[in-house]
């Protein structure tokens, strides 16, 4: 099913590749680059949960029609995976690697405990859920340092 939903992420993921060099130079992210990567991001979990159903028959067969339902979950885990992409190689750039470190960290653990306590109850659905969750919770995390590092900033300057 992630299938569907990497090509979402996989251009936020170019955009911030090739944005990396100029992030070493830069204080703060643009926020038309913010803007431009939601109204993508927005766009394809609108276009999965409204053509969800036909990609799948399309892609795959009727066989993988069960797994339609999983759809809205994993693509709203590909919108806030996406949206903090900015923000993961912008810190990157600038040599904050114990932070993202921490990200990810928290993201595996969150990962973990969700599908204890999810996947057992809820089969794949609970782990769709699982992955949105952890997501979210990871962007959060580097949404936070992002905001954190650029306050620290100002007040050096």
């Amino acid at each position: 099913m992630t299938m569907i939903t990497a090509p979402m992420v996989g251009l936020s993921q170019a955009l911030s590749r090739s944005l990396f060099k100029g992030f070493v130079d830069m204080k703060r992210i643009p926020k038309k680059v913010i803007y431009y990567n939601f109204l993508w991001l927005a766009a394809c979990v609108a276009g999965l949960v409204i053509f969800g159903k036909f990609i799948v028959v399309l892609l795959f067969t009727e066989n993988f029609l069960p797994t339609v339902p999983l759809i809205l979950p994993l693509a709203l885990a590909g919108l806030v995976s996406g949206l903090t992409l900015p923000h993961n190689n912008f810190l990157s750039a600038h040599t904050r690697g114990t932070e993202l470190r921490n990200t990810s960290f928290i993201m595996g653990i969150s990962n973990l405990m969700g599908n204890i306590l999810l996947v057992p109850a809820y089969g794949a659905m609970g782990a769709a859920w699982v992955s949105f969750i952890s997501c979210a919770v990871c962007s959060i995390t580097r949404w936070s340092y992002y905001r954190w590092y650029i306050q620290q900033r100002e007040v050096k300057e």
